[in-house]
This record gives C-alpha cells, sequence and structure tokens, in this order.
C-alpha cells in the first residue's frame, strides 16, 4: 500500500481531519482509544459517523495530525510480478553498469532514490523508492512513498527479470531492455508472456490450464476465482476478413446476445472450471484472463497454497502478473503459531519462481502447437 507523506506546510482543516478518520483504520473502538488519549470519553453506542464529526473539529497540532495519519501507513507489500526475458547477455558486469547508468540518469531527473544490491555471483537487485502525488485525492491521501523492487537474474547467456507490477517498473524494465542492447552492439531477444496474436479463446483459455498443471511438485486442488472475456483487440480490414475466414462455427442468436451483454465476468467459488455457468460463457465465446486457484504440494512439506496469474490487459493479453496469494499452514502446533505475513515471506519466493517456469513453459506449448499447426 505504500506510506502517506504529509506535508507540514499543509493546513488540514476540520473536512480533512473527518477525510482522514473516516478511513476504515479507525473503526469505532480506535476512535474511542483516540479520543481517551485526550481525556475525551465517549459513549459505545454513539454513531461512528457522530463520533468522526464530533472529533474532526477538535483543535490539532502537526505531532498530532501525523500520529493519527500515521495509523493508516503499512509497509509496502510485495506486489505481483511481472516477467520477460533477454538472451544474449554475456557477461553480469552489464546489468549492473547499467542499472547504475539508468540510476543516475532516474534518481535526479525523477527524484527517485536507488538502493542496487547484488546477491550471490548472478542477482541484481534494485529497489526504487519514489513519491507518487494524485490531486484528485483527499488532500491526507495525495501523496504516497512507495518502494518497488525489479530483480535481474543471470541465467547462462539470459537475464531473467522479474518486477512489480505497475507502470514505472515497467518503464524501467524496458529502459533496461534498451541500454543492454546498446551496450553489447547486437540484438537481444526479448521474451514477454502474452497472447496478443492469440485469438483462439480455446487456445487463451488453454494457456491458463496448462499453467496450473505444469506447476514442478504440486497437484491442482481447485480453481477459486476467474475471470473471463470475450473482446480481442481491434484488426484492420483485412486482418479482420481473414479471422472471419478462419472461424470455424457461427454464433447462434441465444450466444450472440450472451457476448453484446456481458463483455467480461468474475466468478468466485469453488469447482468453477466445471460450473453450469462457467461452461455457458466457454461455449458462447468466452476465455480466462485471470485465475485464482489452489494445489497442494507433493513433496517436503506438502504444504497447500493458493496461486494467481493473470494479464493487467485482459484485451490484447499482455502485462502478465503472477502472485501466490496464501500459504496455508501445515497441521504442525509451530508452523500454526507463524502468521500468513511469516508464511509468505518463507514460502513465496521459492514458490514465485516455480510459477514463474510454469508460465514460460505453458507459453512454449502453446507456441509450439501453433507453429505445428501452420506447418500441416
Amino acid at each position: 500500500m505504500g506510506k502517506y507523506v504529509q506535508l507540514s506546510r499543509c493546513y488540514f482543516d476540520d473536512k480533512d481531519i473527518s477525510d482522514i478518520l473516516s478511513n476504515g483504520t479507525f473503526n469505532l473502538r480506535v476512535l474511542l482509544q483516540i479520543a481517551r488519549n485526550r481525556g475525551v470519553f465517549i459513549s459505545h453506542n454513539e454513531a461512528r459517523d457522530n463520533v468522526i464529526s464530533y472529533m474532526s473539529r477538535w483543535g490539532y497540532s502537526w505531532d498530532e495530525v501525523l500520529a493519527i495519519s500515521s495509523r493508516i501507513n503499512s509497509d509496502d507489500r510485495d506486489e505481483r510480478e511481472s516477467p520477460c526475458r533477454i538472451e544474449g547477455v554475456d557477461q553480469i558486469e552489464h546489468v549492473e553498469r547499467v542499472l547504475n547508468e539508468i540510476k543516475d540518469d532516474r534518481g535526479p531527473r525523477l527524484n527517485e532514490v536507488y538502493s542496487i544490491h547484488k546477491r550471490g555471483d548472478s542477482i541484481f537487485e534494485a529497489r526504487i523508492t519514489y513519491i507518487e502525488f494524485d490531486p484528485s485525492k483527499q488532500k491526507a491521501f495525495q501523496r504516497r512513498e512507495i518502494t518497488s523492487k525489479i530483480e535481474l537474474e543471470k541465467v547462462g547467456d539470459r537475464i531473467d527479470v522479474r518486477y512489480h507490477q505497475n507502470d514505472r517498473c515497467k518503464e524501467i524494465a524496458n529502459q533496461i531492455r534498451e541500454k543492454l542492447q546498446n551496450l553489447t552492439q547486437k540484438q537481444l531477444k526479448t521474451t514477454a508472456i502474452e497472447l496478443t496474436g492469440v485469438r483462439d479463446p480455446a487456445k487463451r483459455t488453454a494457456f491458463f490450464l496448462s499453467l496450473k498443471n505444469k506447476l514442478t511438485n504440486f497437484r491442482h486442488i481447485d480453481v477459486i476465482d476467474l475471470k473471463v472475456a470475450n473482446r480481442f483487440p481491434d484488426l484492420n480490414q483485412e486482418q479482420a476478413g481473414k479471422a472471419d475466414e478462419d472461424a470455424t462455427k457461427e454464433e447462434t442468436e441465444e450466444e450472440a446476445e450472451i457476448k453484446s451483454m456481458v463483455k467480461h465476468a468474475a466468478l468466485t467459488g469453488q469447482g468453477l472450471l466445471t460450473s453450469e455457468l462457467y461452461r455457458k460463457l466457454q461455449e458462447t465465446g468466452y476465455f480466462l484472463t485471470n485465475m485464482s486457484w489452489s494445489a497442494r504440494e507433493t513433496i517436503g512439506e506438502a504444504r497447500l497454497v493458493e496461486f494467481l496469474a493473470g494479464f493487467g490487459k485482459p484485451v490484447e493479453a499482455t502485462d502478465f502478473f503472477y502472485d501466490v496469494r496464501k500459504v496455508f499452514p501445515r497441521d504442525d502446533p509451530e508452523d500454526k503459531k507463524r502468521t500468513q505475513g511469516e508464511l509468505l515471506a518463507t514460502e513465496r519466493p521459492r514458490l514465485r519462481r516455480l510459477l514463474e517456469l510454469a508460465a514460460y513453459e505453458s507459453l512454449a506449448e502453446l507456441q509450439a502447437a501453433d507453429d505445428g499447426t501452420e506447418e500441416k
């Protein structure tokens, strides 16, 4: 979420204080505690809105404003990751040089603070801290201090790039690729997980079904959340004509009506892939764009884990992301004492790498199938 930054030159009036206190962090119990700390006792039976209205009219020193607003801050959670691969980079030193060039260029110009570390012999990690400003929000929530992360790992003559799923990290990742290409003075092959050219709904769905089954040493249990869509990127007239010729079946009147009414849908529950609603959507040309599922490890500690994968831009099927939503504690007293944050911190890096590898394998499988079809 990031940390909200308050400027001392700003004056917070009663409306601004009310905005802060209306944040979900301040339930009635917390509000009454803040009041008691100032020597004011309010009944537990009082409506929350009335308490906020009353407390917002008090006078607050700057230290008191900071103390209250700090309650809505939280440490940056580890965001979803997006991957890409850059092939043809021979020397790990090229990665360090490029990162330092970007740091020297963007740091002073865009007020970004870089922290670059090397782990082992093959991994560089860059953490970028910056202030995000959104004037459309209420005064207390306009400025957030955010820390994003980019990781680059050298695997043979390939660089595996992993970055937080946001526009700034995506921009930096593109700059890294361009600078590496200029430095090595050769054409580098970049592989991103995207399905833009795939206009067959069944194939787009097949990518996700393959992904959940390719997790090494995991057995799929159930799909618990999914999103579907039926739109594809717009084609020019020539491409559109070819797409129409390649269509293998005509839409029924009912199917056309469903597709015109619902552009995308989100389902939550159990056994979604076998549900009647999903089956109907699939039959009318909808494809998966985002999926969460549970799986159990078949070796080691046999943990139950919830995974997530999807496309940030569902129509284009680009901006692929993945994450580990939840790691369930094992049936062990010591394990059950650990918080969800502790379990994720321990297991997430390993599980994310497995998910990333499964995504690349699923993409390669889909591309190989297309190549085989064309050859025939």
